[in-house]
């Protein structure tokens, strides 16, 4: 029915804090959708973090519109951090239809370290107070939020499956460590730099001689070391993609906490890279450090 209404999760009062949820909505019906739908009462301050929302779908005509993301009023303290928004629904011929978030105020509001993401027919990345945002930094702009949020495609497993595990993204985006939040969808322990979304995604490997840690990208493996973390003669092993949302800076031995002997970089399987999210002038910024080796070779053997 177009009169109809679908809620993935409905927040209409109390103080609440939502995390690690994944939600998939979609269909061909002429239906309105919301992923997640805050009221905006007064009385209720809404948390929601490390969330996976996706709208997907398509409908030959109408108007019905879609969103990851719906904030109804600004009464209420709003926390929005973490969180991968993906809306890919499209309906034939149409326009202004299918959102990441839509809000009607950005007051009360915390937001950031999210991932806003269209790309059907009628997509729009964002509408504030009714006026609608198609870019992420027009969005930064009317909101006042959202200085470290995306605009990339999550690279799910399976966009539009059925199962949880469909919703895990190859590449991770690091998010914020501050929200108390300290595992993931399965109960992997989230790390200092985590991944947006329900999943931890760990696809940088630091060993000495035994597996050490895993961290997102390569920039929270340099991080551990310049920390003094790690130390000794290393490996950092790139076991998936990494996309860098910050340049990778590896310090000098001795210089601060960092202390190595040598380190190597390498893939483990072929096809891997390590990705600029768009908007660096610098990927890797090996900052005085020496004996340091990157090896395209996948486990830095063969030729």
């Amino acid at each position: 029915s177009t009169a109809a209404s679908i809620f993935g999760i409905n927040a209409s009062s109390g103080v609440s804090t939502y995390f690690n949820n994944i939600i998939s909505l979609g269909g061909s019906s002429k239906t309105t959708i919301y992923g997640f739908y805050d009221t905006g009462a007064a009385s209720q301050t809404c948390n929601l973090y490390f969330n996976t929302i996706y709208s997907g779908g398509t409908v030959a005509s109408g108007t019905n519109k879609s969103y990851c993301l719906y904030s109804a009023a600004a009464s209420n303290t709003r926390n929005y951090r973490n969180n991968i928004f993906s809306n890919v629904r499209s309906t034939t011929g149409g326009s202004s239809l299918h959102y990441a978030v839509s809000l009607t105020a950005n007051t009360n509001l915390t937001s950031n370290y999210n991932d806003y993401y269209v790309s059907g027919t009628g997509g729009l990345l964002g509408s504030m107070a009714t006026i609608d945002k198609s870019t992420l930094a027009l969005w930064q702009t009317a909101t006042a939020q959202d200085a470290n949020s995306l605009s990339s495609i999550p690279p799910f497993a399976i966009a539009g499956g059925s199962l949880a595990a469909n919703y895990k993204p190859t590449i991770g985006f690091t998010s914020d460590n501050t929200t108390g939040v300290t595992s993931d969808y399965d109960l992997t322990t989230r790390t200092a730099a985590p991944s947006m979304g329900a999943y931890e995604v760990l696809n940088v490997e630091v060993w000495n001689g035994t597996l050490q840690a895993k961290y997102t990208n390569l920039k929270s493996a340099f991080d551990a070391i310049n920390a003094g973390t790690h130390t000794g003669v290393l490996e950092i092993k790139i076991v998936g993609s990494t996309i860098e949302t910050a340049p990778a800076v590896l310090k000098a031995s001795g210089s601060g906490a960092a202390s190595y002997t040598s380190i190597c970089i390498y893939p483990t399987t072929t096809g891997l890279s390590i990705a600029n999210s768009g908007n660096l002038t610098e990927l890797i910024d090996l900052n005085g450090a020496d004996n340091v080796t990157i090896d395209g070779r996948v486990n830095a053997t063969g030729s």
